[in-house]
């Protein structure tokens, strides 16, 4: 489960996430709607840890110890280099 709390974010001056607060709940499957610059991609980032934030986000999962979440990510125009195998 991933759990975020109070989640703000801000580039500079422009409050792009506040007070967010949900979880996700192992198992099921979910999606971020909402238009370009509504924050769907920052969220993301700050839950793979790439987006420096305020507020909690934790994985857990219930009855069991917290643990390092495995999360996989494809961002939509991802840079890499075309060598690489």
């Amino acid at each position: 489960m991933i759990q975020i709390k109070n989640l703000d974010f801000s580039y500079g001056s422009k409050e792009v996430l506040k007070g967010i607060n949900t979880q996700f709940v192992e198992g099921r499957i979910y999606g971020l709607l909402g238009p370009n610059g509504a924050g769907k991609s920052t969220l993301l980032k700050a839950v793979l840890g790439q987006r420096e934030y305020d507020g909690v986000i934790s994985f857990s999962v219930p009855g069991q110890r917290t643990r390092k979440a495995k999360i996989g990510y494809v961002p939509q125009s991802p840079a890499f280099d075309p060598g690489d195998p």
